[in-house]
C-alpha cells in the first residue's frame, strides 16, 4: 500500500485517529507560518514606527489576495474529500485539475482589479502619510498573487486526500524560505518594507513549483486531470458550492476590517493601530493549535459526509469541542499573565518603546478571545464541512457589521473601550454559531434521512 493509499484510509477511517493525524502536522505548519508573520512584524519594527504602521494598514488588502486561494482551497477540500469518501477517484482528480485551472483565472482577474482599487482601499484603512509606504509594501503581491492564491489551493489539496504531511511540508518550506529571505532583502538589499512582501512572494513561488511538481509527477494518491480544460458541470458545482461562500468570507473579513481600522485609527491614531493590530498577534499564536483541529475538520467531517457516517461527523465535532476549550483556557490564560514579557518583542526601536504599556494593556484584554475566536473556529468548519458554507458566510458578515457598530460606539470614548468591544462581540457570536452548529447537524441528518441518536 502506497503512502497516499494509507493516507486515504487514515482520513476513512476512526476520527480520533483522523483528527490527530490531520492535526498534528498542520499545527507545525500553522506555527511556523505565524511565526514567519510575527518575525515578519519584527523585522519591520527595526525600520520604525511608521513602516510598521504601513504593513498593519496593508495587511486587509492583501488578505484579500490570499482569501481568494484560501477559499478556493477550502473548497476543493469539502469537495474532493467528498468525492473520495463515495469512492469516485477519477471524477476527484478532475476536481484538482479544475481548482488549478480556475485558481489561474482568478489570480489575473483579482491582480487587475486590485491593482486600481489598492490604493484608495489602503487609504481609507488609515494610510494618510504612509500611503507611499504602504503601496510600495503592497505591489509586488499584486505582480505574484498567482503564488500567492497557490499556496492555499495546494494544501487544500493535500488535505483533502488525508497527505497532511505534504500539506505540512509545503507550509514549513514557504515560512523558513521567508524567515530567510527577510532580512537579506529588508537589510541586506536595503529594500525596507517592499523587501519584506518580495521575501513572502518569492517563498509562494517556491511552494508552488514543488507542489506542481509532486503532483504532476505522480506522487501523490491523486493526479491533476485538465481534461484539455473542461469538466463537468457538477465538479464547478461541488467546489463552488463551499468555495465561493468560503473565498465570499475569506475576503468579507478583511474589507471590513478597513472601516475597522479607520475606527481605531480616529480613536488613537497610526500607534493606536500599531498597537491594536501587533497585540493581537499574540491571541492569533494561541489560536493555531484550534485552527489546526479545526481546518482538520472540514476534509474529515466532508468524507464522513460521502460515506452517509453522521456518528462518525458528531463524535468528531465533540472530540473537536473539548480538545479546543481545554487547550484555549491554558492558553488565554498564559497570555493574560505574561503580556508585559511578550510585548517585549516589539520593542525594537525608540518609538516603539512609548508604546509598551498601551501594547500590554491591549494583549491582557485580547486573552479572552483566544477561546471565544477557536470554538467560533469550529463552528465554521462544521458548516462548511456540511455543504452549509453559505451560512458561516451570512454568520461572518453578521459578526463584522456587530464589530463595525460596537468599534462606532467604543471610539468615542477610548482605546481600552474598543479592546473590550471586541471581546464582548466575539462571545456573543461564539453563541450564535455554536446553536447554528447544532441546527445544520439537525439539517444534515434530516437531509441524509436519518435519525440523531446523540446531542453535541
Amino acid at each position: 500500500m502506497s503512502d497516499g493509499e494509507k493516507d486515504l484510509e487514515r482520513l476513512l477511517g476512526s476520527p480520533r485517529r483522523a483528527l490527530f493525524h490531520m492535526a498534528a502536522p498542520l499545527f507545525l505548519a500553522l506555527l511556523v507560518g505565524y511565526l514567519q508573520n510575527v518575525i515578519d512584524s519584527i523585522w519591520c519594527s527595526g525600520l520604525g514606527a511608521d513602516e510598521l504602521s504601513a504593513v498593519s494598514i496593508s495587511h486587509p488588502v492583501y488578505s484579500l489576495l490570499i482569501a481568494f486561494g484560501g477559499g478556493i482551497g477550502v473548497g476543493a477540500t469539502a469537495a474532493i474529500a467528498k468525492l473520495l469518501g463515495e469512492s469516485r477517484k477519477e471524477d476527484a482528480e478532475k476536481a484538482a485539475g479544475c481548482t488549478i485551472f480556475l485558481t489561474a483565472i482568478i489570480a489575473v482577474c483579482s491582480s487587475c482589479v486590485m491593482w486600481f482599487l489598492a490604493e484608495p482601499l489602503a487609504s481609507v484603512s488609515g494610510g494618510g502619510n504612509n500611503l507611499g509606504l504602504c503601496m510600495e509594501y503592497l505591489k509586488p503581491f499584486l505582480w505574484m498573487s498567482f503564488f500567492l492564491m497557490m499556496n492555499g489551493v495546494l494544501t487544500g489539496l493535500l488535505r483533502a486526500e488525508g497527505s497532511s504531511r505534504r500539506s505540512m511540508y509545503l507550509s514549513m518550506t514557504a515560512s523558513i524560505a521567508n524567515i530567510i529571505l527577510d532580512p537579506l532583502m529588508i537589510y541586506g538589499l536595503g529594500m525596507g518594507v517592499k523587501g519584506a512582501a518580495v521575501a513572502t512572494c518569492l517563498s509562494f513561488l517556491i511552494i508552488t513549483v514543488i507542489g506542481l511538481y509532486w503532483y504532476l509527477s505522480g506522487r501523490n494518491y491523486l493526479r491533476l486531470v485538465f481534461n484539455k480544460l473542461r469538466f463537468p458541470r457538477e465538479i464547478y458545482r461541488d467546489i463552488a458550492i463551499v468555495g465561493i461562500p468560503c473565498a465570499l468570507e475569506m475576503i468579507l473579513s478583511p474589507l471590513l476590517m478597513i472601516p475597522e481600522q479607520a475606527l481605531v485609527v480616529s480613536c488613537g491614531g497610526p500607534d493606536g493601530l500599531v498597537v491594536y493590530i501587533n497585540a493581537f498577534h499574540f491571541v492569533h499564536l494561541a489560536l493555531i493549535p484550534a485552527m489546526a483541529l479545526n481546518k482538520s475538520l472540514v476534509p474529515i467531517l466532508s468524507a464522513a459526509l460521502g460515506q452517509r457516517d453522521v456518528a462518525k461527523m458528531e463524535e468528531c465535532i465533540r472530540l473537536t469541542l473539548r480538545i479546543v476549550l481545554g487547550m484555549q483556557l491554558v492558553l488565554g490564560l498564559f497570555i493574560f499573565v505574561a503580556a508585559d514579557i511578550l510585548t517585549e518583542a516589539f520593542m525594537n526601536s525608540p518609538s516603539m518603546e512609548s508604546l509598551r504599556g498601551e501594547m500590554t494593556l491591549a494583549t491582557r484584554i485580547f486573552a479572552a478571545s483566544a477561546i471565544f475566536n477557536a470554538v467560533q473556529g469550529t463552528g465554521m468548519s462544521v458548516m462548511q464541512a456540511s455543504r452549509h458554507a453559505g451560512l458561516a458566510t451570512a454568520m461572518t458578515f453578521v459578526r463584522e457589521f456587530i464589530f463595525l457598530g460596537t468599534y462606532f460606539v467604543a471610539c468615542r470614548i477610548s482605546m481600552e473601550a474598543i479592546y473590550w468591544s471586541l471581546d464582548i462581540t466575539n462571545l456573543a457570536c461564539m453563541l450564535l454559531i455554536l446553536w447554528l452548529m447544532r441546527h445544520v447537524m439537525r439539517l444534515v441528518s434530516r437531509d441524509l434521512g436519518l435519525r440523531r441518536t446523540e446531542t453535541i
